[in-house]
This record gives C-alpha cells, sequence and structure tokens, in this order.
C-alpha cells in the first residue's frame, strides 16, 4: 500500500516536470486555482452558518435570541444578504469588513448594525405570499401588511423592519409595537386645524382627507375590532369581550388615559449621528427625513422619536384622576384660544404668554375651596395680572373684558339676523360661510376672549365677514350694524396689549376722556398723552395741553357740548348728580357756562370773583368765596367723620360710607370748590353728616 501511494506521488510530482517551461507554469497555476477556490468555498460555507456568528462575543446576543425564535431553522445570511449573487457577493464583502474591525477594535466605536431588505422577507419559501394573505391577529389586535407595505402611511414608504425590528432585548424581529404607536397617536399640528385656505381648493379637500385619515388611525376600532378576532383568541384574554361585541360598547366606557407621550423629535437627537451643519439644517424637512432614515435606511423610529406609550392603566390612587375621560374638552376653548389655534380661515396667532412657555397656573392662581370634600379649584382674577407685572396691569384685563363684550353683542345680533333670513334659501357655500362664522364665535364664546384677545378679535371680525358675504351670496338685503375691529383702531404698537382701550373712557383733571373718540376717530396717537421713557405708560398730558386743542373755540362756535368733556361740572350745575334734583340757583335763572366762562374777545377762562363782577355788584366776588368757603369747610367736616366712622367699623356703616365717599368724589372733580352748586354741596354734607352722627350714636 505504501508502494503504490509512492508511486503515485512520483507519478504527480513526474507530471509536473514533464514538459516545457510554460507547460509546468500552467499546471501549477491553475492547481493552486483550484485549491485557493476550494478553500475560498469551504471558508464561504463555514462563515456562512449560524454557529459562526457568535465567534465575535458581541454577536452571542443576537444569536441566542435568534437561536430562541421562530427563525431558528433559517440561515443568517438567508436574511441578512439579499437574494441573488450579487447580494451574497455584497453580503460577504460586508462580512469582511466586520472581521477587520473585529480584530482592529473598531466596533468598539459603533453598535452593531444590519439591514434586512424587504426582497429577503418576501422571496419564495419565506413570506412571498404575506401580501396577498396579509390578515393576522396580533395580541387581539386585526391587522393586514398589504396596505401598510403597498400605500404610503401618512406620507411615509414603510419596509417590513420598520415594524420588525432587535428592539426587544431578548427577542429577533419581533413586532415593534412602539412604532404602531407612533403612526397612530402622533399628532399632527398642520392637520388640526387647517389655516390660510380659500373654500372648495383641492389642497383644502386633500388637507380634509388626511384629517380624516389621522382621525380613524387613532380611533380604538380601527385595531381593537373584536368582531374580527376569532373567539378562540378573545378567550385567552384577561377579560372575555364578548358582552362588549353584543352590546356594541365603546373602549372609552372603561378605558382611559390609555395614551402617554408626544412622540416629539427634539433637534439633540439629531446630534447622536449627524454633526454636519448642512444635514442639520434639514431639521424641518419631514419628508427627506423620513425617506433617507425609513425608505432607503432601517433606522429604528424610537432612535429619533421619543416613544408614545399605549397601554391600559390601573387607577393610581396616589396620581390625580384623568378628569377628562369624564368631561373631555372642558377647557378645549380655552386651551385653543390660548394656542391661537381652532379657527376658521383665521391665521394662527399664540397669545404670547403661550409662546413665553406660561401654562394655565401662571394665571390661575387664587383657590377656591370646597367645603364638602376639601378640594380646591384654582381661578385667575385681574390681581393675577398685577401678582407678576405690577399694580394696575389689572385694567387691562378689563379693558380685554368690556371691548370683547361689545363686539360680541353686535355679531349676537348680526348672526341672528342672517340665520333667521338667509338660512332657509343659502346654497351649500352659504351654509359653509355661516358654519365657519358660527364655529369662531362659538370659539369666542366658551373660550373665553381674554385667554387670546387679539386672536378673539381675528376671529369675531372673520365670522362678521363670513356672514356678511353669506347674506350677499344668498342675495338678502340686510343692514348690518358696524363691528369696530380693534386691532385697527388703535394706531400705534400699544394694540399688541390694549386692544380695548377704546372702550374704556376715564376721568382725569376732573374732565371725562373717551378713547374712543380721542384714538378710534380722531387717529390721535398714544404717544401724544402717554409716554414709555421713564415708566410704561406714564401720563405726560396735562390739563392745559387738553385747553389747547379744546378751547381753541367756545363749543357753541364748534358745536361741542361742554358736557362732552365737562360731565361732572356739567352735572352739578344742573343739579343731576342728585334724587331728587337739586339744580343750582344759576341754572334755575338761565345761565349757561358761556356767561362764566367766555370772555368779551371769545377767550375760555377760568371763572373767579372778578368774572361775578360783570353782571353784579363789585362786592359779589366777596359772596363767591364765601360759598367756597362754606362748602370746603363742610367738606372738610365730612371727611373727617368719613373717616373715624371707617375706623370704627367700616362693614357695618358700608351703605353710608359709599354715599359720603361719591359726594367727596363728585366734589374733587368738580373742581370749582362749590361753585357750581354751593347749595347741593352744602346740604348734601349735612344730610350725610347727620346719618352718620345718628348711626354712631355720637
Amino acid at each position: 500500500m505504501k508502494e503504490i501511494l509512492i508511486h503515485r506521488i512520483n507519478r504527480v510530482r513526474n507530471w509536473y516536470r514533464h514538459g516545457r517551461r510554460p507547460a509546468r507554469f500552467l499546471k501549477y497555476f491553475f492547481t493552486i486555482l483550484i485549491l485557493l477556490l476550494i478553500l475560498v468555498g469551504a471558508s464561504a460555507e463555514f462563515t456562512s452558518r449560524p454557529q459562526f456568528c457568535p465567534t465575535c462575543h458581541y454577536m452571542e446576543t443576537f444569536y441566542n435570541s435568534w437561536r430562541q425564535s421562530a427563525h431558528n431553522n433559517v440561515s443568517c445570511v438567508k436574511c441578512h444578504f439579499e437574494p441573488g449573487l450579487a447580494g451574497t457577493v455584497r453580503g460577504k464583502l460586508e462580512g469582511l469588513v466586520q472581521v477587520v474591525k473585529y480584530v482592529s477594535q473598531a466596533y468598539r466605536k459603533s453598535k452593531p448594525w444590519a439591514e434586512i431588505p424587504d426582497a429577503s422577507c418576501l422571496q419564495s419559501g419565506c413570506h412571498r405570499e404575506r401580501l396577498l394573505h396579509g390578515d393576522v391577529t396580533f395580541k387581539g389586535v386585526h391587522f393586514n401588511h398589504r396596505p401598510h407595505l403597498e400605500q404610503m402611511r401618512r406620507g411615509k414608504k414603510l419596509r417590513c423592519t420598520s415594524c420588525h425590528s432587535q428592539i426587544v432585548q431578548g427577542e429577533h424581529i419581533t413586532v415593534t409595537e412602539s412604532t404602531c404607536f407612533l403612526c397612530h397617536f402622533k399628532k399632527d399640528p398642520t392637520l388640526n386645524p387647517i389655516y390660510d385656505y380659500k373654500y372648495k381648493t383641492e389642497q383644502v379637500l386633500f388637507r380634509k382627507k388626511e384629517r380624516a385619515q389621522l382621525k380613524r388611525m387613532s380611533n380604538c376600532k380601527t385595531c381593537h375590532n373584536w368582531k374580527k378576532v376569532p373567539e378562540s383568541v378573545r378567550k385567552e384574554f384577561r377579560y372575555d369581550h364578548t358582552s362588549v361585541i353584543k352590546r356594541d360598547l365603546g373602549c372609552y366606557e372603561c378605558h382611559t388615559n390609555v395614551i402617554s407621550g408626544e412622540g416629539e423629535v427634539p433637534k439633540t437627537q439629531c446630534f447622536k449621528c449627524h454633526f454636519e451643519d448642512e444635514r442639520l439644517e434639514r431639521y424641518d424637512d419631514h419628508t427627506l427625513i423620513h425617506e433617507k432614515h425609513i425608505t432607503e435606511n432601517k433606522i429604528e423610529c424610537e432612535n429619533c422619536h421619543f416613544p408614545i406609550v399605549h397601554r391600559v392603566k390601573k387607577v393610581d390612587p396616589s396620581q390625580p384622576p384623568d378628569c377628562n375621560s369624564c368631561h373631555p374638552g372642558t377647557h378645549e376653548g380655552q386651551v385653543k384660544l390660548f394656542a391661537g389655534t381652532g379657527g376658521e380661515d383665521v391665521k394662527s396667532m399664540p397669545n404670547p404668554m403661550h409662546e413665553a412657555g406660561i401654562n394655565c397656573r401662571g394665571c390661575h392662581i387664587f383657590h377656591t375651596e370646597n367645603m364638602v370634600n376639601h378640594t380646591e379649584t384654582y381661578k385667575a382674577s385681574g390681581s393675577s395680572c398685577d401678582h407678576c407685572h405690577g399694580s394696575g396691569y389689572q385694567r387691562l384685563l378689563q379693558e380685554w373684558t368690556t371691548a370683547a363684550k361689545s363686539q360680541m353683542r353686535v355679531l349676537d345680533k348680526v348672526y341672528r339676523m342672517v340665520t333667521s333670513r338667509v338660512r332657509a334659501r343659502g346654497n351649500a357655500e352659504v351654509q359653509h360661510l355661516i358654519s365657519n362664522a358660527k364655529n369662531n364665535i362659538e370659539l369666542v364664546r366658551w373660550g373665553k376672549s381674554i385667554h387670546n384677545i387679539q386672536y378673539s378679535n381675528s376671529l369675531m371680525i372673520s365670522a362678521y365677514n363670513d356672514l356678511k358675504k353669506a347674506a350677499d351670496l344668498a342675495r338678502v338685503k340686510l343692514r348690518f350694524p358696524k363691528l369696530m375691529n380693534l386691532e385697527q383702531t388703535i394706531p400705534s404698537a400699544c394694540v399688541s396689549c390694549h386692544t380695548g382701550i377704546i372702550t374704556i373712557s376715564k376721568e382725569k383733571y376732573g374732565l371725562m376722556f373717551p378713547h374712543k373718540k380721542h384714538v378710534y376717530e380722531k387717529k390721535i396717537p398714544c404717544s401724544t398723552c402717554h409716554s414709555n421713557r421713564r415708566k410704561h405708560g406714564e401720563l405726560i398730558l396735562r390739563r392745559e395741553d387738553c385747553m389747547n386743542c379744546h378751547h381753541k373755540a367756545f363749543p357753541s362756535q364748534t358745536g361741542i357740548k361742554c358736557a362732552t368733556c365737562h360731565q361732572t361740572q356739567v352735572a352739578v350745575f344742573s343739579g343731576n348728580v342728585a334724587d331728587p334734583q337739586e339744580p343750582s340757583m344759576k341754572s334755575e335763572a338761565g345761565l349757561s357756562c358761556e356767561d362764566c366762562h367766555l370772555t368779551e374777545k371769545g377767550k375760555v377762562i377760568r371763572a373767579t370773583g372778578f368774572t361775578c363782577a360783570k353782571c353784579h355788584d363789585e362786592g359779589y366776588g366777596d359772596v363767591l368765596h364765601d360759598w367756597q368757603d362754606e362748602v370746603q369747610g363742610a367738606m372738610k367736616k365730612l371727611r373727617q367723620i368719613l373717616t373715624s366712622l371707617k375706623k370704627k367699623d367700616a362693614q357695618k356703616y358700608a351703605r353710608v360710607i359709599a354715599d359720603a365717599e361719591k359726594v367727596l368724589t363728585t366734589f374733587a372733580n368738580d373742581r370749582s370748590r362749590g361753585a357750581h352748586n354751593p347749595d347741593y354741596f352744602s346740604s348734601q354734607a349735612e344730610k350725610l353728616i347727620a346719618r352718620m352722627k345718628e348711626l354712631s350714636g355720637s
């Protein structure tokens, strides 16, 4: 046997040595080539076996999860290499790169990464029939693969590994439920509500279709349709939902607060992988980002998105209850107004405090206590403004409330007019306009305009215009009352806060100052009277400045009545401040303002004792001074008794104290020291002093 083997070896050796040199070279070359091919083939076969994968220690976890999975009879390369020779060659080359990284320890710098192409999943002998028979039931959820793989889902092209991944530790290519939750429950701020669109355009119809699709996706019965779940599967659950199906009960009747998280993507998530400015600048290009990360590459959603959790929660007594489950949308109007959303055909206009991140508790700082169960409800008041901004800011709240109520009264009247005359004969477009107007009106009414006065103003103006347009389209002639646009009435940047100032009339220097007449009608800038140089809104206007404008000519020459500004003085002079009336003897004698306050040259002056001498004796000026001293003395005495009565028991004597303060305020605002009606002031002081003494027993 040994001799035969030696003989054959010698024959092979002689065969290689026989022949010319080129022939001998070719024999050696092809022999080495064949041996190399055999070695490469054997290596390829050996390295393609799953048992080779855990040679690299960091692959042990993935190998173990594969071995315990339903795919344990399928080799790794069957999935990880795309079908075909090109896919195998590419996979082997990538495997060589991984071996080099492992040997050089370069793998420590990044997480192991693998992509499973859809072609591998859908190849013959695997899940090729999945698209044809895609209906499955997973944890009671009816699921169809075909629309998820063949159609765009929320504008994204999904892959098999979008929903099946290695995210769950220890499970191999399992269903990644968090991906489902992100798609079905993540809100799209561009869809709710829709802004800046014209009626009946393709864009509107498309966006409305998208909005309806998103609403359908987040509906419980889209996934949890128990009628499609076999009875055998239903019985495996903790609770048999057979009775739920028979009674057609809604999920929300038993389960609430089942979704938590927003699925947001802060920009800091991008820094995990990217540092190039040109890529980071595309942060807002959602279409491109999802195309690159989902369609072209297998990037798990959770790598970028914060998770959305969807599960049934037990009631936790240590946590506050989910009020919205029983009281849905209770504060929806307020939140929408505050965020500047929810209106139809009105541009988004968030409250500046919303932009600054202030929440409800920023203003709702006071509380009322329910004595039955000792619970508290936080509420807001004008003092909430002063709490942060300083004293006096609560007046803004009064301005806004007064202005909005005035607008709403007009708008309600217009709405009643239009709906009573137009609805019966209106076409679809008319009904759409009326519906939009109603939505905007109700949003302001229930959302409370003070949560966003500027947006409320825009909503009411839009509703007013829609109602007018509806009447025009229906060819109904109506006389519409004028609705004041608060934003266009204030000729300065002050409108940002002082939206309702035109409804406010303020008494200053004994004069009544109506903002509407000066700001709205005369278009006088706010800076004429106010300055921000030393203090915000500081009044820089003097009484003389008013006179320079108003007393250039006497009212009888301009057609303006004195009572327009001097309401208090005219009321005191005519006796209209008392009940019954106590007119001045000068008023009863037929005297007017001109008789005492106008010179022969037509100049307006303050009346003095010398003015009396024009009509009376020279000593009559002393009579005027006596009247004034007498009234002033009576007022001083009244003020002293009032002060002592307040200290004694302000609550007990509240009524007489209010009457006394009213008289004293009228006296101060009249600014004539009692000259306009000395009998009225003297008699009022005498009566009040008597009442106070009688009540106090002193």
